[in-house]
């Protein structure tokens, strides 16, 4: 013991007690530490050039299913198609001579030019067609096929939506792709088309030669079909399986190292299908050697940098922490410049460039509001100019039908009106006293009246304590006008129409109510889902679009932000509620 304290007494004891604690264990340390980051770094080199070689697969995969769906449009486009849809084409010379004229070309030539397609197949509610056509069968086969519980509950929904399903035939992968073909004129499925394509369509995956990788394919969560499975890997996926198949992203890529197995799965959205691929890595697939050609280097920097640090760092770090607590301070409602010294180095770079992107923000900001100021002034001008072509037209018919009936009676009447129809219409206020609003509408059911005589009353309740509140022009027109075109003009009996306008509490509400058609349950939620969802109203058709309905709520918003009510309710042939309810000042207000 005495020799043990006499040796680290020494200047060469603590010598090396200082190299070990100083120098060599922080030296091994970072080594060790580079050496890990090395290693992760080329796992994440790996896993990323897997991930995207799986991106690029997908993306092929997709143009493959896509241009497979692609080929329903032939298909619906075929007009002969849609006469062997009808029951009505009965006779079997009819049918053949239809099917080889129109339907047969577009049949080779669709499997011909892709070599994925291996069978087409029609289904259709002719009978006749089913019977002297082998490719067509009966649309009531198709319902009863076991294909999904979705399917099961509303085959029709899911034609119209289309949709693939993948099976094991045989011990081998068939994808089929169903689609409903639809009547021209209705929205609605008139027969139903499959598309019977091979293995191949995946075979960026069902191609892999090594031994050491096996794939999976699950549709629907179920499992459906294996390439190069074995015991090894079939023992591995049953504990990782849940996790893979629940994982819903396009794209994933997992290395599990401490089985030495690569995980990568794709996730075919639309066609629900997972495709999960596990890949066995051989030993040693990562080298990454312990000391290179720059670890003296580093421990050099590494011994100077301690000592300089404290020399060189403090003075500027001193002036970053005051820039940091300065910068803590952006979520005020107010960006401020930093105040502070600013210094001749890379720090006072820092700190100029700071204040730069502060004014920049701030002139962006202000930018940005006159911007959105301008653009919601422009879209309440698109709005405005949208009513007055309709209401033109629609009045210039009434006086021309008036015309043609009655030679020239009324025609001075219906011009008077018209013309101060039009002074208000062209007119660039935005607000109108609701007194105003009723006159205008009043005048304009005159008109209608001489045109469709006593097939529609109307019956007014107002409060006239609130003739002098302010109300978006056109909105109770709108409403009126929606009333005669689709309930009035579409009714074999005369429409009684009530309309109430009142005070509640500091909100103006506007309700009109007609004993009319009404509107059918499902169109109504149309309407008040294209409401909502402007975005979506790009592809409605033109005819009984409820366009109306839009331009009330779409100004109504504009106007008033939030602060607003509109509804709608109706029940077929007894009664339509419509109401708008808004406050005297809106949120948004135009420009008087």
């Amino acid at each position: 013991m005495k020799h043990f304290k006499k040796v680290f007494k020494g200047l060469m004891a603590r010598f090396f007690i200082t190299y070990l604690l100083v120098i060599l264990f922080p030296t091994l340390l970072i080594c060790n530490l580079l050496y890990t980051d090395n290693l992760k770094q080329s796992h994440f080199v790996y896993i990323n050039a897997k991930r995207e070689s799986l991106v690029s697969d997908q993306n092929y995969i997709e143009n493959n299913f896509l241009y497979i769906e692609e080929k329903v449009n032939l298909f619906n486009n075929a007009a002969g198609l849609t006469e062997l849809l009808d029951e009505n084409l009965s006779k079997e010379e009819d049918v053949v001579y239809t099917f080889l004229k129109d339907v047969a070309p577009i049949t080779k030539l669709s499997q011909l030019n892709n070599p994925y397609i291996k069978q087409l197949k029609f289904y259709t509610p002719n009978k006749t067609a089913v019977r002297v056509l082998p490719q067509f069968l009966s649309l009531d086969s198709l319902y009863n096929e076991n294909i999904s519980a979705q399917f099961k509950n509303d085959p029709s929904k899911e034609l119209f939506k289309h949709f693939w399903r993948v099976e094991n035939v045989n011990d081998d992968l068939q994808l089929t792709y169903y689609a409903g073909l639809m009547n021209s004129q209705i929205s609605k499925v008139n027969g139903a088309l499959s598309i019977t394509c091979n293995s191949s369509l995946l075979k960026l995956f069902l191609n892999e030669n090594s031994p050491n990788t096996a794939t999976y394919i699950y549709w629907n969560g179920q499992y459906i079909y294996s390439y190069q499975n074995n015991d090894v890997f079939s023992n591995y996926l049953n504990s990782v399986k849940k996790s893979l198949i629940s994982n819903k992203n396009d794209t994933y890529v997992f290395l599990d190292e401490k089985n030495g197995i690569l995980q990568s799965s794709i996730y075919l959205k639309k066609q629900n299908i997972n495709i999960i691929q596990l890949s066995k890595l051989p030993s040693g697939s990562f080298n990454t050697s312990l000391f290179s050609s720059n670890i003296l280097l580093f421990v050099i920097v590494f011994l100077f940098s301690n000592i300089i640090m404290f020399l060189l760092v403090f003075y500027p770090l001193h002036n970053v922490s005051s820039l940091a607590r300065h910068m803590r301070q952006t979520h005020s409602p107010k960006l401020l410049p930093y105040s502070g010294k600013i210094t001749n180095d890379e720090v006072g770079e820092l700190i100029v460039e700071y204040n730069s992107l502060v004014e920049r923000t701030i002139d962006m900001s202000e930018t940005l509001h006159r911007n959105e100021l301008l653009l919601k002034n422009a879209q309440i001008e698109t709005l405005q100019s949208q009513l007055n072509p309709h209401f033109f037209y629609g009045t210039l018919e009434s006086i021309r039908m008036i015309a043609e009936y009655h030679n020239e009676t009324l025609i001075a009447e219906i011009a008077y009106a018209f013309g101060n129809l039009m002074r208000y219409s062209l007119s660039r206020e935005y607000f109108v006293s609701i007194e105003n609003e009723i006159d205008v509408v009043k005048q304009y059911t005159e008109i209608q009246q001489k045109r469709l005589g006593d097939r529609f009353s109307i019956r007014w309740n107002i409060d006239f304590s609130v003739n002098d509140w302010k109300c978006p022009k056109f909105v109770l027109f709108s409403m009126i006008e929606n009333v005669i075109v689709h309930d009035v003009e579409h009714s074999r009996k005369k429409v009684n129409i009530d309309v109430n306008i009142c005070q509640i509490g500091n909100d103006l509400s506007i309700t009109v109510t007609n004993d009319g058609p009404g509107i059918s349950h499902d169109r109504l939620e149309s309407i008040l889902y294209l409401r909502d969802h402007p975005e979506e109203r790009k592809n409605m058709s033109s005819r009984n679009n409820g366009r109306s309905i839009f331009n009330i709520n779409d100004r109504l918003k504009l106007y008033y932000g939030d602060d607003y009510q509109f509804s709608i309710t109706s029940q077929e042939n007894v009664l339509t509620v419509c109401n708008v309810r808004f406050n005297i000042e809106p949120q948004n207000p135009a420009k008087q």
